[in-house]
């Protein structure tokens, strides 16, 4: 990965395509897991291709890359559900989730209420805290793994998911979790 980045930034637009596609699983599960919709998703993946595209002569750390990378999705991620919450006040009704039920296997769809249910849950949480409790409870990346993809300390990301379970906690309670 280090030659092709280094042949990337010099120029060669072969071995860009072939950072990404190394990179493509990785950022799709990310940018999926946060926009919960493939359309979204895929505008993420592409706003960020256009963005590494416009910033690789900029690039200092040929190591940090994979890491700056997901930064950068996880940021356009957060553009696109900003954008799509100021024009679409839709909401998932109960009623569609017992309408799957004769499309999909019941282990699917206790899948689906129980993601529904997290993103509920995770409502009171700020956009920061949101990623990391994403990235550790449903894509299942250790604290260290949030680390890297994130650039923040991992005693960090341990602290704001504690701090996010603890915000959890008083919201079901109806109490101040500021």
């Amino acid at each position: 990965m280090e030659e092709l980045l280094k042949k990337a930034i010099s120029g060669d637009k072969d071995a860009l395509s072939l950072i990404f596609l190394y990179l493509q699983n990785d950022l799709y599960k990310i940018a999926l897991y946060k926009t919960r919709n493939k359309e979204d998703a895929l505008d993420a993946i592409q706003e960020t291709i256009y963005i590494t595209y416009a910033n690789l002569k900029n690039i200092q750390s040929v190591n940090s890359f994979p890491n700056w990378i997901k930064k950068v999705l996880v940021n356009e991620c957060y553009k696109i559900l900003n954008k799509k919450n100021k024009t679409n006040t839709e909401t998932v009704e109960v009623e569609n989730l017992y309408e799957l039920k004769d499309q999909r296997d019941i282990s699917s769809i206790e899948k689906l209420e129980s993601n529904i249910q997290f993103y509920e849950l995770i409502k009171c949480l700020n956009d920061k805290e949101k990623t990391i409790m994403i990235l550790y409870y449903i894509n299942e990346y250790t604290t260290k793994e949030i680390s890297k993809i994130l650039e923040i300390k991992e005693n960090t990301i341990k602290s704001i998911i504690k701090r996010g379970k603890n915000k959890i906690k008083n919201n079901l309670k109806g109490g101040n979790y500021d």
